[in-house]
């Protein structure tokens, strides 16, 4: 079992349950982007692909990244576009 509320995440289950809960997140959270806004399937996989990248991303890589958008070197959201074009 994964709760999210307000930030906080309580997790509980052995590995096989919780991975089957991410991955059942991932699907819903996929379908509410295609079914609810319109996005396309690819576009959905992108940014879902850029949130675990920034989840897994050490306290220092999103420091650094926080800065080069504030300093306006890196734009938010740009990766994702660039990514985007180098796909399609």
């Amino acid at each position: 079992m994964i709760r999210v509320e307000h930030g906080d995440v309580q997790i509980k289950g052995n590995m096989s349950q919780i991975m089957t809960d991410v991955s059942v997140m991932i699907k819903s959270v996929r379908d509410t982007f295609v079914s609810e806004s319109g996005m396309r399937e690819e576009l959905a996989d992108v940014l879902i692909k850029h949130c675990v990248k920034l989840g897994l991303a050490t306290e220092e890589e999103v420091m650094k990244t926080a800065e080069a958008v504030e300093k306006g070197w890196v734009q938010p959201g740009m990766e994702l576009l660039k990514a985007l074009a180098n796909n399609f």
